[in-house]
């Protein structure tokens, strides 16, 4: 069994599309019907569905009509699967294969794989997108890129949240309202959110809903900072929420991702029984 993705023990992510998906194909060479074979990753890289980076389990299904014979009768069956890295750190990756009770690994003890996640360019594809998405009647989320429609699509505000306020962001006279906020001092799922102005932001949500009819909230990429501030007002508001149905809830209608410590946080502030 060996990985058919990567030639060596260590690959990188494009920083053009950085918290993209990255896709592995795993090669199986075994007498075994596939239905009764189970092909598993085992990971700690973060995650849309895992920003602590604790180590998991993904699943790689077997690809259909994969199963292809060469001239020495060998049969080999392909399975794969796509992440979605959220945060630029080297991660560890292994592989095994389970049939009935025996496991297989594919590499030796100690001996992983390593994908390296790379910092984001400025300009790469998640800092293009200029369509923003609709979460709440109110809500939107998106980009920077998103505040250039802002006035044809009628936004009352836009909420910037940014770790400081770049030149280039300076708001021309007469264009839509801006607010600028800080939740972090870095980008990605392992950076954590400072919880004080994750709320305040939460609070003026609350406070001003009734005011405007129509918000954007941005950050540069579309997917972490408003992905957890979404979250977390989701589940402050809905009380019978689970943190997961208020993440679900948000991945409906938005690629995004929860930064480092959310749910924890969360669960301090809004208790659930």
């Amino acid at each position: 069994m060996g990985a058919d993705h990567s030639s060596g023990p260590r690959e990188f992510t494009d920083p053009d599309e950085t918290w993209e998906k990255h896709g592995f194909r795993i090669k199986s060479t075994t007498p075994e019907v596939p239905a009764r074979s189970k092909v598993r990753m085992l990971e700690d890289i973060k995650l849309s569905g895992n920003p602590e980076g604790e180590y998991s389990i993904i699943n790689l299904p077997y690809v259909e009509n994969s199963r292809s014979w060469d001239d020495w009768g060998v049969t080999t069956y392909k399975f794969s699967a796509a992440i979605y890295p959220t945060h630029h750190t080297e991660s560890r990756l292994t592989f095994y294969v389970k049939l009935g009770n025996i496991t297989l690994w594919a590499n030796k003890p100690d001996v992983d794989h390593v994908l390296d996640v790379l910092p984001p360019k400025d300009n790469n594809f998640w800092s293009k997108q200029q369509n923003p998405t609709q979460i709440t009647t109110q809500i939107f989320i998106g980009s920077f890129a998103a505040t250039r429609n802002a006035a044809e699509l009628e936004f009352d505000v836009i909420i910037r949240l940014c770790d400081r306020i770049p030149k280039k962001f300076k708001v021309p006279e007469g264009s839509t309202k801006h607010i600028f906020q800080s939740l972090s001092d870095d980008s990605g799922a392992g950076s954590e959110l400072v919880s004080e102005k994750l709320f305040s932001t939460i609070e003026w949500l609350e406070d001003n809903r009734d005011s405007f009819q129509k918000i954007l909230l941005v950050d540069k990429y579309g997917l972490g900072w408003v992905g957890s501030l979404m979250t977390a007002y989701i589940f402050a508001n809905n009380p019978n929420l689970t943190f997961q149905e208020a993440v679900a809830y948000v991945m409906s209608r938005r690629e995004v991702y929860c930064h480092k410590g959310l749910n924890e946080t969360l669960h301090i502030f809004f208790p659930r029984e």
